[in-house]
């Protein structure tokens, strides 16, 4: 049987979920997930030097990469963890994951996601044990709705090439939270744009066909809140969904040392190659009649 050439099948995601451009250009998918909004000690509009920070935050996470990421996601009752290293060069990341009693390894990219039965206990386990395997020990699938593939394509998007528009996070409703203290040191915390539906006058995205809008007042918050230290660097990300038990997280770690390698997608990206930057979608992927009997394989659950 002919390797498909990425994680993904033929078929799509809904067009509202493929346009959850990730990160703080989010406001598709906050859309697909507001339905409440957490607590925030006094939320106010951002001031100018707040907005710059904010919209360095995510170029920062593509500097430091390859860099670690831990994320959490609900799985039931319990939880899913990931450990794994993500290059924002090559839109790529290979960990390991737990839930439950159940480990494997997971890579994903912007595509998609494949899991495999491997033990690894750290993210560079992870990495040497999939450049190992062969491509048909990865049973790949297209992303779902479900916690664990929302919180892994949220930490794919999250790493861009460039700054975002500070003035543009301002007006679509990006807000200042307060401080906190996390591993020993002072971060800034904002909420991301509003969803799009919320959103109005000038800036308000233009509905698309079909779409129903999100429950929720005008100024009601995105889901997602960032973690921002002084120095713009992207620390942590929590987002919150009504039908979930608890909100998901994703915590970056310092540049590593570890190579996402080449297994499952069966060759270096372009960007590794020759710089072009070029998204590394896969080459190579697993058989399609692979199968993983773990819960990250199926459906996250």
């Amino acid at each position: 049987m002919r390797a498909p050439t990425s994680f993904l099948p033929a078929r799509l995601l809904p067009r509202s979920v493929l346009l959850a451009a990730l990160g703080l250009g989010v406001s598709a998918l906050a859309s697909v997930l507001f339905l409440t909004s957490g607590p925030a000690d006094d939320p106010r509009p951002l001031r100018t030097e707040e907005a710059e920070q904010l919209a360095v935050s995510r170029f920062s996470l593509y500097e430091k990469s390859p860099l670690e990421v831990v994320a959490w996601a609900p799985m039931g009752s319990g939880t899913v963890e990931v450990r794994a290293v993500i290059d924002y060069r090559a839109h790529r990341a290979v960990g390991t994951y737990t839930a439950g009693g159940s480990r494997g390894l997971l890579a994903w990219d912007a595509t998609g996601l494949a899991a495999a039965k491997a033990t690894a206990t750290s993210a560079a386990g992870a990495a040497a044990a999939a450049g190992r395997l062969e491509s048909r020990a990865w049973s790949p699938r297209p992303y779902s709705g479900d916690p664990l593939d929302v919180v892994l394509r949220v930490a794919m998007g999250l790493g861009t090439d460039r700054p975002d528009n500070p003035q543009l996070l301002a007006q679509q409703g990006a807000q200042y939270l307060g401080r906190d203290q996390w591993n020993d040191a002072d971060y800034s915390l904002y909420s991301g744009p509003r969803p799009a539906a919320t959103r109005k006058g000038p800036n308000a995205a233009p509905q698309e066909a079909g779409r129903t809008a999100p429950a929720g007042s005008p100024g009601a918050r995105s889901p997602f809140t960032y973690w921002v230290n002084d120095r713009s660097g992207l620390g942590r990300v929590e987002i919150r969904a009504a039908d979930a038990a608890a909100p998901s997280r994703i915590e970056f770690g310092p540049t590593s040392k570890t190579k996402v390698p080449g297994n499952p997608w069966g060759a270096a990206p372009a960007s590794v190659k020759d710089g072009s930057g070029k998204d590394g979608s896969v080459k190579d992927g697993a058989d399609k009649g692979g199968s993983d009997k773990d819960g990250a394989g199926k459906q996250g659950r």
